[in-house]
């Protein structure tokens, strides 16, 4: 409060005070303001459009949560919201655009977690440091994987799919190296003593259109891209990957009951460049938790696959960021992943 204190030299004299008390009050509010230029800008927040990041393709599982939530978190923020889609790198090339963006809330990342907790960790040369370029807000909820496996195999549970790879090769596709996807793989590899080989994809899509035809036995997939073709038969689910059931596939059991374990989900989170004054961090974050705790937007969101959840406040959010960041790690540096 230096500043503050010099612009608030000769208000008074020998005699007393040269304001009034409420007068007095309300300068050294004004005073206190102009000491702190962060502050102020974090009153002013938001005073033009919101540019929301992600790192993955339009109409896209991740793509499709951003922009169901987009409308009702613009209103709650009482700003324009405006989705943009910066695709490569498994998501890194958007968060490396939101590290080099002014700190000044306008431009922020709403992607999958895996872009920041996974990716960078698989990758030969980040460049970017996660843990510090970034400030964590919150995040909407988890999107559980789904095992499946073409109806030519004749099973029916993961455990069968398991009995099966001991007996002969099983190919299970992931939507890239270093994905999320790839990861609950190399868990289910860890786990059965390498009996599953592992085929990269580039995306979902393509892996899919492959195990519908046969040419890849299995897939670890998201739910939404896969739970089209389970109505008509084209692909078995076999597991998901939540800890507990989903209730888009109530039928369908966990793949922790079989593998204790085997978890994982692909969360779609909020994060900031670092330095991004901590009030307009705390105000985003609270306008998330409202938006996800709506009725409608929750319904919403279990239809599109991922299962609601926000944190109390960003350093809650920040604390399971950490965790997740050293569990994959630690798994990426045990199955020496890297991402081409």
């Amino acid at each position: 409060m230096h500043v503050a204190n010099e612009a608030l030299e000769g208000l008074f004299d020998q005699d007393g005070p040269l304001l009034q008390r409420r007068q007095w009050l309300t300068f050294a509010a004004a005073a206190a303001v102009m000491a702190s230029p962060g502050l102020a800008r974090a009153q002013q927040f938001p005073s033009k459009p919101i540019r929301l990041l992600n790192g993955f393709a339009a109409g896209g599982g991740s793509d499709n949560v951003v922009r169901l939530v987009t409308p009702a978190l613009a209103a709650e923020l009482k700003a324009t919201l405006v989705v943009e889609n910066k695709t490569g790198a498994s998501g890194m090339i958007a968060v490396d655009y939101v590290v080099k963006a002014p700190p000044d809330g306008y431009t922020l990342l709403m992607t999958p977690g895996s872009s920041v907790m996974i990716a960078p960790q698989a990758a030969p040369k980040p460049t970017f440091d996660a843990l510090t370029d970034l400030v964590p807000i919150n995040t909407l909820g988890g999107s559980p994987l789904v095992i499946s496996a073409h109806p030519s195999l004749k099973v029916r549970t993961l455990k069968e799919l398991i009995a099966l790879s001991r007996t002969r090769p099983i190919s299970i596709a992931s939507a890239g190296t270093g994905t999320m996807t790839h990861l609950v793989i190399e868990l289910l590899i860890k786990a059965t003593g390498d009996t599953f080989t592992h085929v990269s994809y580039k995306g979902s899509a393509p892996g899919i259109v492959d195990a519908i035809g046969g040419h890849v036995d299995a897939i670890v997939s998201d739910i939404s891209s896969a739970m089209q073709h389970f109505s008509d038969g084209r692909l078995i689910p076999l597991a998901v990957t939540s800890e507990q059931r989903f209730d888009l596939l109530p039928n369908v059991p966990t793949a922790n009951d079989t593998l204790p374990g085997v978890t994982g989900m692909n969360w779609t989170c909020a994060f900031a460049p670092a330095k991004t004054p901590q009030a307009i961090v705390d105000q985003i974050s609270a306008a998330m938790v409202k938006v996800v705790a709506r009725d409608d937007i929750r319904a919403s969101l279990k239809q599109n696959g991922l299962i609601p959840i926000t944190y109390r406040d960003p350093e809650a959010f920040r604390k399971f960021v950490v965790e997740e960041y050293t569990r994959w790690g630690k798994l990426i540096r045990e199955r020496n992943i890297v991402a081409s």
